[in-house]
């Protein structure tokens, strides 16, 4: 009797493991005292498996209640919309291939990037994490023309970062970045050879933006804080990462519905309704 128990046990227990595995969940605010930006999102990650759910968002993009869900750390995402029941793919690529397409109207040429590295100490603990201290200086001047209109521009990035190391889930860099990207090939790979040069995954960040210029060489100054306010290991279900099966896949920037026949990658690991 008691070996019938123990094994019905053991088998309930390897029926829990197959549904749920250990993961990261974690809480982060986000706050922008000049403009949009401000949010509060709730995080579950797992390996490469990341679904972050926007709670609180100014974003008009990424909305109350929407999520996103990658099952690649990044490298492909989607942004779901519950509301909707619609998903899109996150492509950054065809953003910046839109805006190309503008060519014609609007044009920026970057110049004198640099990035360099002030400060490093010990960073504290954020959320029970120890974490290492970082500050750096990035800067650019930009040409930009609007119908023809010159307009020059000069702007200094201050990014203090705290980092840990104690992570290890390759799909926190969704939500969790280091350096921020510009849009200009040349100094993405200034930032992004700074950032492969310390370990970790930021806990805080704040950021400090200045540019000087336009037709009134007006200043704007604009600071950005991001911390993670709660961290934790948990099991994380493998259904927090799949799309309802219903759901239909609409254009990210138009809004429009898909009707190529195939053109869903994710078909096959959807969910059951929900």
């Amino acid at each position: 009797m008691k070996k019938t128990i123990l094994l019905a046990f053991l088998i309930s227990c390897l029926a829990l493991a197959g549904g749920a595995s250990a993961g990261v969940y974690y809480e982060a605010k986000t706050t922008v005292d000049n403009g949009p930006g401000s949010m509060l999102v709730h995080a579950w990650i797992d390996g490469e498996n990341a679904r972050i759910e926007m709670i609180e968002s100014d974003n008009p993009m990424m909305k109350d209640g929407t999520y996103m869900i990658t099952r690649d750390a990044g490298k492909t995402l989607y942004l779901v919309n519950p509301k909707e029941e619609t998903y899109s793919e996150w492509d950054l690529s065809a953003m910046m291939n839109l805006v190309e397409g503008m060519s014609g109207l609007v044009s920026m040429e970057f110049s004198e990037p640099e990035v360099e590295k002030l400060d490093e100490k010990d960073g504290g603990t954020i959320a029970g994490y120890s974490t290492r201290y970082y500050k750096y200086r990035t800067s650019y001047d930009m040409q930009m023309k609007i119908l023809g209109m010159k307009r020059n521009m000069s702007s200094v990035s201050l990014q203090e970062l705290w980092l840990s190391d104690d992570l290890d889930q390759p799909a926190m860099t969704v939500w969790l970045r280091k350096g921020a990207r510009s849009g200009d090939g040349s100094l993405d790979r200034l930032i992004a050879a700074e950032m492969e040069k310390v370990k970790g995954f930021p806990l805080k960040t704040v950021t400090v933006s200045s540019s000087v210029g336009g037709k009134k060489g007006k200043e704007t100054t604009s600071t950005t804080t991001m911390e993670v306010t709660t961290l934790r290991n948990e099991s994380v279900d493998a259904k927090r990462f799949e799309i309802p099966s219903d759901y239909r896949r609409v254009d990210l920037l138009t809004g429009t519905e898909s009707d190529e026949e195939g053109s869903n990658p994710l078909k096959g690991l959807f969910g059951k309704n929900r």
